[in-house]
């Protein structure tokens, strides 16, 4: 089946970008809202295209300099209409925070981040996370009557690391419901520093505090300790699940899918015939490739809303997985709708169980690394993650030895 991308994203520069003959060319610059932006990707496809035939005809050994397309085979944007736009964000205002208050400067930089999430430059939990972090910040600073904010606040800062890193000591059972872990303690240290040093690029402090040094976000954190299911939970959750949420199962297993992974698969994804799915992963954009179980793929027809576009929606014919922000500005909230993960608990209510529909898909990269532990790159291929020791066409070449670990999976499991 062909690759849906014939491109690849580039989140460094916000653009796409195509590797040919030796040579990185960079497409659709300042045109992309994100990678999800079926426009910017259109443009970038285009004018590849239009790049690609220059080059294929240039004389022999000659360099191809930079150029651009020009503005006759594509519509370029125009000016933007500034005279009759209201209501923009704009950091002028920062000329009325002299004052420093600390409590304004986090609504303008999360008024910055609540446009960039309605964009799609970051993702709507990535805005409620920083929400999250810098009002926990806030708070800190009001309860010791700082208000406003300068180069000075290094003891400041310091206290403010020094007690989150006591709240994430398990020993103070006098804590327990306030108890946090190592990485929240580092995303909201690693927030705080953005927001000064925000402020001081914005001219609002004169200095940095000194204590904001490459230490100020270094803590330690625990090791994951992912949970699984047994093979025999596993089919007692199948047995128990509705039509539907035996789907959910089966693609969590077979594929590691996630729920905004099986929200966002496409007909154009799926090979119906060879009964295999290529697709990028929604969260990393890795290739991954799933040779699917005789149960899955039957399901999966079974339950597909379409020939066109998502393979599946919820009754009313929304998404499975959405999220969305109420409000605007830093007053914005995340709201997300989750059908996959309601389902799924109702099936573990229904037994008395506990556990999470995330664990269907450590469960199936536990029993792949445990048999085959001599290529541990399997398990990453099977989950579509960035590691180091992922190689960039690691998965071209070893798809029979990740469809044979399908194969494994499939016995252990033994969904019907």
């Amino acid at each position: 089946m062909p690759r849906r991308y014939e491109l690849t994203w580039h989140s460094a520069r916000t653009c796409w970008k195509k590797y040919h003959n030796g040579r990185h060319y960079y497409l659709a610059k300042g045109k992309c809202r994100g990678k999800s932006d079926q426009a910017g990707y259109g443009l970038a496809l285009e004018e590849w295209h239009w790049l690609k035939e220059r080059i294929e005809h240039r004389p022999n050994g000659s360099q191809l300099r930079a150029v651009s397309m020009p503005a006759g085979d594509y519509a370029l944007p125009m000016a933007t209409a500034w005279d009759r736009l209201a209501g923009l964000p704009t950091t002028a205002k920062l000329v009325e925070l002299r004052e420093r208050k600390v409590e304004d400067l986090i609504g303008v930089l999360l008024g910055h981040d609540y446009v960039r999430a309605q964009a799609g430059q970051i993702s709507m939990k990535d805005f409620a996370n920083r929400k999250s972090a810098l009002q926990d910040f806030r708070l800190f600073a009001a309860k010791h009557s700082h208000v406003e904010m300068s180069g000075n606040d290094g003891m400041l800062l310091s206290d403010y690391r020094i007690q989150l890193i006591y709240m994430t000591n398990p020993t103070k059972p006098e804590h327990k419901a306030d108890q946090i872990s190592g990485h929240t303690v580092r995303r909201r240290l690693r927030e705080v520093k953005r927001l000064y040093t925000w402020a001081w690029e914005q001219t609002v402090i004169d200095s940095l505090p000194r204590t904001l040094n490459r230490q100020f976000t270094n803590v330690d954190t625990k090791r994951p300790d992912p949970r699984y299911f047994s093979p025999d939970q596993v089919r007692t959750l199948f047995d128990a699940a509705s039509q539907r949420t035996k789907l959910y199962i089966a693609l969590a297993l077979n594929c590691g899918y996630r729920q905004t992974d099986i929200s966002t698969l496409a007909n154009e994804d799926v090979d119906w015939t060879a009964g295999v799915i290529d697709r990028p992963r929604h969260k990393t954009g890795m290739k991954q490739r799933h040779k699917l179980w005789s149960v899955t793929l039957d399901l999966l027809k079974a339950e597909r809303a379409g020939t066109k576009g998502p393979v599946l929606l919820s009754e009313t014919g929304h998404g499975l997985y959405r999220e969305s922000l109420a409000g605007e500005g830093a007053k914005a909230r995340l709201v997300h709708i989750d059908v996959i993960g309601l389902a799924f608990n109702r099936v573990l209510d229904k037994l008395d169980m506990n556990g999470s529909f995330r664990m269907l898909r450590n469960s199936g990269a536990n029993e792949i690394a445990k048999k085959y532990q001599e290529s541990p790159e399997l398990t990453d291929a099977y989950l579509a993650h960035t590691e180091k020791r992922m190689r960039k066409h690691y998965a071209d070449r070893h798809y029979d030895l990740l469809f044979s670990a399908l194969d494994h999976l499939n016995t252990i499991f033994r969904l019907k």
